[in-house]
């Protein structure tokens, strides 16, 4: 069983998590290859990477700038004017396509699951969860939609959770093309949609994959600077963001801010 992992987004509170997040992955996946985007701030490098991956199998990794950023193919506005939570990371995830299908064809193989991870969270396991089950070829193995249950469910994507999940070999080729599928059509208007995990939720279910909410082994949440809560976070002054990134060595880029 061989996976990819894609590691992709903005650095952020990457060099606080990165010690517990790769040793865990590659304990989790049995050294999978991992491959990484990123924007360009001053919070990463491709030095200090290599260093973080040293004892790994570090397959890629690729930098982008403002400029770099294309818009999908309908678009006629600005990257501003669009969900960006969705569409830069739906970006990344398709130049990141190119690399690991180049590397199945250089080293004549294929990747059995897909990882999506995100350089701005924490994981640990489920309790309670079999740790031994995996993504098959056309499902994707994570629960979209948590509703008041915890039952996968197709019919709210406002309930969407997109921060991590694994995937079988198809389920993420689709996923890693959802850049070019911005249709105004869809929820409606996805190009202008403002929720991420809506975004995600309704384009798995447009292209019909397999939800195996069984399958959620994996625990993840956003870690913010000063080790805050989401909510927390959300609810501070401008100038105490800055002040608190500034002391934790992240480029207020990585927050827009």
């Amino acid at each position: 069983m061989k996976t990819a992992i894609l590691l992709r987004g903005h650095a952020r509170t990457w060099n606080s998590n990165k010690s517990q997040t790769i040793e865990f992955l590659d304990t989790v996946y049995n050294g999978p290859d991992w491959y990484i985007a990123m924007p360009y701030t001053k919070t990463v490098t491709h030095d200090s990477l290599h260093i973080d991956f040293k004892n790994n199998n570090f397959k890629y990794c690729k930098f982008t700038q403002e400029q770099d950023y294309q818009l999908p193919f309908m678009s006629r506005w600005q990257w501003n004017s669009y969900c960006i939570e969705y569409w830069r990371l739906a970006w990344l995830d398709y130049q990141l396509s190119y690399a690991l299908r180049q590397h199945e064809l250089l080293h004549n193989m294929q990747y059995d699951q897909v990882f999506f991870a995100r350089p701005d969270c924490n994981y640990t396991y489920q309790q309670g969860r079999d740790m031994t089950l995996f993504a098959n070829p056309m499902e994707i193995a994570i629960i979209p939609n948590y509703g008041v249950t915890g039952i996968a469910d197709q019919s709210d994507p406002e309930l969407a959770d997109d921060l991590s999940y694994a995937t079988g070999r198809l389920a993420a080729a689709l996923i890693m093309q959802r850049y070019l599928d911005s249709q105004w059509s869809d929820l409606p208007n996805s190009l202008v949609h403002p929720n991420p995990c809506a975004l995600f939720a309704s384009y798995v279910a447009k292209h019909s994959i397999k939800i195996d909410a069984d399958k959620r082994f994996i625990h993840h949440a956003l870690a913010r600077p000063g080790n805050l809560g989401h909510t927390s976070w959300a609810a501070l002054d401008l100038q105490t963001k800055k002040d608190l990134c500034r002391d934790a060595n992240i480029d207020t880029i990585d927050y827009q801010l």
